[in-house]
């Protein structure tokens, strides 16, 4: 999901929506094609744009991470273009908030780290600010958290931009 806003009316607010959950997710080929055709040309100079990749990105089946990297290098390249200052986001580790068992968060894990890694790697080709989740203070405290433990609840939000601002 990029960004939030008044409403997702690109053009007329600061902030649109690329897609989100899961009808457009990141690590699908139809963000690419969506992004890829032109949609979002017109979101306003000097907005803030948060690109934020959730946990449903990285457990699908079909998750690539070539195709994961390409379309978020493609996402942050056309939102920096337009001279928005992104905002990345890395995941937290959700085996620190859930009981999973061994299998899954061996694989959620690895996947996270990778999605990190790549998320590092593209923050710094694009020089855009890079919010390391895992380093907040309290991030992990249980009121963080929304009852599912993949989702932050509303003060978890409120924490994250908090962080952000700094």
């Amino acid at each position: 999901m990029i960004g939030t806003g008044q409403d997702n009316n690109i053009g007329s607010a600061n902030y649109a929506f690329i897609g989100s959950g899961n009808t457009n997710n990141i690590g699908s080929n139809s963000t690419a094609s969506f992004i890829g055709s032109g949609e979002v040309n017109d979101i306003g100079e000097n907005a803030y744009q948060s690109v934020i990749v959730g946990g449903n990105d990285v457990l699908r089946n079909g998750f690539s991470p070539q195709r994961f990297h390409q379309n978020l290098r493609e996402i942050v390249s056309q939102l920096t273009a337009q001279n928005s200052t992104v905002l990345l986001l890395e995941l937290h580790d959700p085996n620190k908030v859930l009981k999973l068992p061994k299998t899954l968060a061996a694989i959620l894990g690895r996947r996270i780290t990778m999605v990190n890694a790549m998320t590092r790697a593209v923050a710094e080709e694009f020089s855009t600010k890079l919010l390391k989740t895992r380093d907040i203070a309290d991030i992990y405290t249980k009121d963080m958290w929304h009852v599912d433990r993949m989702h932050p609840s509303k003060k978890g939000h409120q924490h994250l931009a908090k962080n952000f601002r700094k």
